[in-house]
């Protein structure tokens, strides 16, 4: 029920401050152009604290948080939050909660006077990303929204009746960006999909299993780990890497147990994983060789 800030030195990491709050934090923490820290907490707020630990505006109650999503913020500064409840809320870089009655003096913000920036039958409980005053975002009804942002009220761009951004299952990884073509999202039906930013499915690959964590993209081509059973209920893990121009999959060496964090690409051209078997794991981008363990 925290926020935790450290500081790198030479012995270790060394606890700057931390921050508490009235409940725990499912996502997470989102900086923005200003340097200050967004959290949406399970006390129903959003807040937002300086580098050291001051409070920028008081907590904004927006509803209950998700437990796959984390906020964004934009060049504004204006910070988008996914809700319990659905819909998309917007709170301006000044901590101005949208389409909302100001609480009385000394009374606690009251969530029923609020009304959603963009309000849908499907909870969005996944990461999205913002590009060109759009939120793209993945939902539990199987589609990824393309939510415009520039109006009084959000707008999906994306056409469900013309199938624009489906997959097969609802989707709770985060979204990743296909550098200018598009962006890939996991869905929960064991395949990885790329949609253009028409919504038009660019490709589709099937995966060895599950994957709980997010894709990550780098040097044109996409990594995410992946949890795959067999009848006997065992679990076994491997990482997966796929052509980020065609899909098609180029290696996807096993791991010591499931993969369920989501990857780190490095400048070395090293990508970084951890399994349930408590290793972590170095392997190149290229070829999929092991580096280290």
């Amino acid at each position: 029920n925290q926020l935790v800030a450290f500081v790198e030195e030479p012995g270790g990491l060394k606890t700057l401050w931390s921050y508490p709050v009235g409940g725990m934090i499912p996502g997470s923490p989102a900086i923005g152009p200003d340097g200050h820290v967004r959290i949406h907490a399970g006390d129903s707020c959003l807040h937002c604290l300086t580098a050291d630990r001051q409070a920028v505006w008081p907590p904004v109650g927006g509803g209950e948080p998700l437990a796959w999503s984390s906020p964004l913020v934009d060049a504004e500064n204006t910070t988008w939050i996914t809700l319990y409840a659905g819909g998309l809320t917007k709170v301006d870089a000044n901590g101005q909660l949208h389409n909302s009655r100001p609480p009385a003096p000394g009374a606690a913000p009251d969530p029923s006077a609020h009304r959603p920036f963009f309000r849908g039958l499907a909870k969005f409980d996944s990461t999205g990303l913002i590009r060109q005053g759009h939120l793209y975002v993945g939902a539990e009804d199987q589609f990824v929204y393309a939510i415009d942002l520039s109006g009084s009220k959000g707008q999906n761009r994306w056409s469900q009746t013309e199938n624009r951004g489906r997959t097969g299952l609802f989707i709770n990884s985060s979204l990743a960006l296909l550098g200018e073509r598009g962006v890939v999202v996991a869905s929960r039906d064991e395949h990885l999909y790329a949609f253009d930013w028409a919504g038009q499915m660019l490709w589709k690959t099937k995966l060895p299993g599950q994957a709980l964590a997010s894709p990550v993209v780098a040097f044109d081509r996409c990594f995410v780990g992946v949890t795959a059973g067999n009848p006997q209920g065992q679990r076994r893990g491997l990482f997966v890497c796929v052509d980020g121009q065609t899909g098609m999959p180029a290696w996807e060496p096993p791991a010591l147990g499931p993969v369920e964090s989501t990857p780190v690409v490095g400048a070395d051209r090293l990508t970084y994983f951890g399994d349930n078997a408590g290793t972590l794991h170095a392997l190149s981008t290229d070829n999929g060789q092991t580096a280290w363990t």
